[in-house]
């Protein structure tokens, strides 16, 4: 399939953007036409993460506060449920 015949926004403009052309044209010509499931990154996985993030940003001068709301909007959640994943 060539970038020509990829509209922006599509599956397969978006999958490029994520894994590139070549692996995404792979992906196409393996999946092509099914119904695939992806799953989401773990709950566990990426509590941690945002744990160590969390972390992060507290030693390089964060507030409590701002971390949140940076955390949150970058892992699509609310500021709330990152106070809960940090503090449980």
């Amino acid at each position: 399939m060539g970038q020509s015949s990829i509209n922006e926004g599509s599956t397969a403009s978006i999958l490029t953007s994520i894994v590139g052309a070549e692996a995404a044209n792979r992906i196409m010509r393996t999946f092509g036409g099914e119904t695939v499931y992806i799953p989401r990154v773990d709950r566990d996985s990426r509590d941690r993460i945002i744990k160590h993030e969390f972390r992060d940003l507290l030693s390089s001068g964060g507030t409590c506060m701002s971390s949140y709301r940076h955390l949150a909007e970058k892992h699509d959640l609310s500021p709330r449920r990152v106070m809960a994943i940090v503090n449980g």
